[in-house]
């Protein structure tokens, strides 16, 4: 009741607005000025704020738009003096396009006498017919405001005499922001006069104000009812001010109670409504005769709000058509664009190069047979190439270690190349002459010899545990020999570089938690050398770090079962936030927790609900503007625009609308030009964004895995 200052100061203002242009009532007023609706009838004729049916044609067209569904109003009352007065009145909204209206008024006076200027009875049955057609359209120019216009064309016809007219009605309606629940309407009727002239008279229907003011509140929740208050002021250019007064109880939005006061006139009626039937019944208590009135109300098919959402669904339905469309459009490009890479490369045999635009194809289509084809025969190209530059590389090594008589290393190098290429003759000469060099300075010590060449051939043979513990034994019988003690140098540098080699591939395992093959790689290290102190405490460290995960499984989903039931106390006390978070914090801890995934469901729901009711009016607004806007941008292709306008939404309330499911398709597309123009990491980025909204999103999980893996062929590649 705090609103009813502003409420009562709204009404006088119009009451003295009224009296503003008051006159002398006089002239003539259009036949159909008593208006249509019993409902109206019986709360005294205040009803140009708070007409929603189809008769908002006459009362106000504005009020077109507070129409829920397609529906007819048919109204029937007999006047004095066997005058027949009837209108029937069809609104058909429309979700996007405004409100249109058609109807019909009709007053009819049967058996008139005809009589001559001596009064000699010409006709004993004259019939008088006056009708009133009418063409309306209303549609919302803000969420507050409404405007609206009614063409009419009026006709009448007494025996062989008739006339038309056109006029024209103007109507808006405001809903002020910080007063929902009051209602301001206007309609000024026949601002373009309608002017009939039947034989020698011309009549015209004066320019009418109607202006007026209604208020809605609840008394008993538990009844489900509504009480309404609402005051008109009519004021045309023929007479003075006239005021109307209504009040309307209802409850269960079934039977409703009206008593009016329209000018001097007490009116009382009611109603009944069931799903889309509707009667009304009216009785003005007037001084020559009681007038009452009856309308029957039928509404059909889908409410604007159901017409908008299947529409908006639709168009959603085509959004979401179109983005996946993208996306694989923007998948087939880059496979395209890739191979055209690849085979340019490989016309310029730049192997490598095409290497990595094949590998590139073979990450987006796994399948492609061609691509398969071509990275097989770059490959092969590659290895050829490759190949010849080792041989040669052995060879001037090998011929410079003969020349400073090596010939061990000789020998080695040699042997490379007959791995390399076994029929190369010129290697094996090479060996050949190598060997006597060996064979001649072992000579020199059969002891010595025999250990040295041992060591020599399990080096060789890459045996280089044996062949360190062969020269062991050389330099056990002569610890000053330089030629074991360089390669024994050599060798034990070469088994750290292994066993390094496998020590930090077990603890990039052990970092990703992949602890089978973590101890694989240490044990390996540990084989090479068995007294290896790091490796050894990492095979214990890895041991314990599975113990604890192992553990730390069952603690979690022991966890996960108390905030599971923890927030489904929390969900039934109503603490809906506090439940949700539960609910996420047990799927963060078992993901298979299905009761938890349900609960989360309906918890989302509840809150979303409930920030439904918290967001003020305009905040709300300002997210339909902004999501709306989003959408708007997916099909002109500004998909940078849309995800930043969705993001706004999401970060304000991320449970509205499809705003999800739309920003990570957003997400998908952005991600996809990051990758198209080579920017790998930024594409990871944007996509890694998607888990945060859907942590198990296969497309983005997919998008991430194969581009880290293309990341990771490029590096490989490079670094040969």
């Amino acid at each position: 009741m705090k609103k009813l200052p502003f409420i009562l100061s709204s009404i006088v203002w119009l009451i003295l607005t009224g009296i503003s242009f008051a006159t002398e009532d006089g002239g003539v007023q259009s036949p159909f000025i008593l208006g249509a609706d019993a409902r109206a009838s019986g709360m005294g004729r205040a009803y140009v704020s708070l007409v929603k049916e189809p008769s908002a044609i006459f009362w106000n067209p504005a009020a077109l738009t507070q129409v829920e569904q397609k529906g007819f109003n048919v109204l029937h009352s007999n006047l004095f003096w066997d005058t027949n007065y009837d209108f029937i009145g069809f609104c058909y909204p429309t979700p996007r396009a405004g409100a249109y209206g058609f109807g019909l008024f009709k007053l009819t006076v049967d058996d008139i006498e005809e009589r001559d200027y001596k009064n000699n009875l010409l006709n004993p049955s004259l019939k008088n017919e006056q009708l009133e057609y009418i063409f309306s359209y209303s549609k919302q120019f803000s969420p507050s405001l409404s405007y609206g216009f009614s063409l009419k064309l009026n006709t009448h016809k007494i025996q062989s005499y008739s006339a038309a007219g056109v006029g024209l009605d103007v109507g808006v309606l405001y809903h002020p922001e910080k007063f929902p629940d009051l209602t301001i309407g206007g309609n000024l009727q026949n601002i373009l006069e309608p002017t009939l002239k039947l034989k020698n008279d011309t009549t015209k229907y004066p320019i009418n104000l109607k202006a007026g003011i209604s208020y809605h509140w609840k008394l008993i929740d538990k009844l489900d009812d509504e009480f309404i208050i609402s005051i008109d002021v009519d004021k045309s250019r023929l007479t003075g001010l006239k005021w109307h007064s209504g009040i309307e109880y209802s409850i269960y939005k079934i039977l409703s109670l009206r008593l009016g006061l329209d000018d001097k006139d007490f009116t009382y009626g009611f109603g009944i409504r069931y799903k889309g039937i509707g009667f009304d019944y009216a009785c003005a208590c007037q001084e020559l005769k009681n007038t009452q009135k009856f309308t029957a109300n039928l509404y059909i098919g889908q409410t604007v709000e159901q017409m908008r959402q299947a529409l908006q669904k639709k168009e959603e339905e085509q959004i979401n058509k179109r983005l996946e469309e993208e996306l694989i459009k923007k998948e087939q490009i880059q496979v395209q664009l890739a191979m055209n890479k690849a085979k340019e490369h490989l016309d310029a045999k730049q192997y490598k190069e095409a290497i990595m635009y094949l590998e590139r194809v073979l990450v987006w289509n796994p399948e492609d047979e061609g691509a398969k084809q071509y990275l097989l025969a770059a490959k092969n190209e590659y290895q050829k190439v490759h190949l010849k530059d080792q041989i040669k590389e052995h060879l001037e090594k090998g011929k410079n270690y003969l020349d400073t008589e090596e010939y061990l290393d000789a020998a080695l190098e040699f042997k490379q190349v007959l791995i390399l290429e076994p029929g190369n003759s010129y290697a094996s000469e090479l060996l050949a002459e190598a060997t006597e060099g060996i064979e001649f300075a072992i000579k020199k010590d059969t002891a010595i010899n025999q250990y040295f060449r041992s060591g020599v051939e399990a080096y060789t043979n890459g045996k280089l545990v044996e062949s360190i513990a062969a020269w062991k034994q050389v330099l056990n019988i002569n610890p000053t020999h330089s030629e074991t003690l360089d390669y024994m140098k050599k060798a034990s540098a070469k088994l750290n570089e292994q066993i390094n080699g496998y020590i930090f591939s077990g603890k990039k395992y052990q970092k990703r938690k992949m602890w089978d093959k973590a101890i694989s790689e240490f044990e390996k290290a540990l084989s090479l050398d068995t007294e290896n102190k790091e490796a050894k405490n990492l095979v214990e460290e890895v041991k314990l770090q599975i113990a604890h995960s192992q553990k730390m499984v069952k603690i979690n989903e022991s966890r996960a079962l108390t905030y599971l039931d923890e927030g489904i106390e929390l969900y039934e006390a109503g603490e809906y936030e506090q439940a949700n978070k539960n609910f996420q914090k047990a799927l963060t801890l078992d993901k298979k927790l299905t009761e938890a995934q349900i609960y989360l469901k309906k918890s989302t729901s509840k809150l979303t609900e409930l920030k439904e009711k918290e967001l003020s009016s305009p905040q709300i607004k300002q997210l339909a503007i902004a999501y709306d806007k989003g959408l708007k941008y997916f099909p002109l292709q500004k998909i940078t625009p849309a995800v930043k306008e969705l993001e706004f939404v999401y970060k304000n309330d991320p449970d509205y609308r499809e705003v999800k499911f739309y920003l990570v398709k957003g997400y998908l597309i952005v991600g996809m030009e990051h990758y198209t123009t080579g920017r790998l990491q930024q594409a990871i980025n944007i996509w890694q964004k998607i888990l945060t909204i859907e942590p198990e999103n296969q497309k983005a999980i997919s998008y991430i895995t194969r581009t880290q893996l293309e990341l990771t062929r490029i590096e490989e590649i490079m670094r040969k």
